[in-house]
């Protein structure tokens, strides 16, 4: 699937979840899934997916489930999730954000179990 493609999930109202795993889709495929208001499982892991694409799934309040491993996502992004209420997991893997940011969004998103393996300075 392309960014192209993606075009043609955002008419998918029902969905329920997504796995776009080594799918090179850009920032640009991200904002169809705006509109999958029922999404509640998602993996955009091993995707192009930087800052700017993340602003697409701030309306996803179903979202139970997110997978931002191995992308490009900084702590600037993270700011983007911090309206999402019903995630329970976050994936935040080998990419650049730093411990200090996921500190900072997991005080907006207390009940959600973050993930912080191989961030940005981290040896392990």
């Amino acid at each position: 699937i392309s960014d192209a493609g993606m075009v043609h999930l955002g008419g998918m109202k029902n969905l329920k979840k997504l796995n776009l795993w080594r799918v090179q889709i850009s920032d640009v495929g991200l904002e169809p899934l705006g509109k999958l208001q029922n999404l509640a499982w998602l993996n955009l892991d091993n995707t192009l997916t930087t800052d700017v694409g993340l602003p697409a799934l701030s309306g996803l309040l179903k979202l139970e489930f997110l997978h931002l491993g191995s992308t490009s996502i900084t702590d600037e992004g993270l700011v983007h999730l911090a309206g999402l209420k019903s995630l329970k997991d976050l994936k935040v893997t080998r990419t650049n954000v730093s411990e200090a940011g996921v500190t900072t969004l997991q005080k907006k998103l207390p009940e959600t179990k973050i993930q912080l393996k191989y961030i940005a300075g981290d040896e392990g």
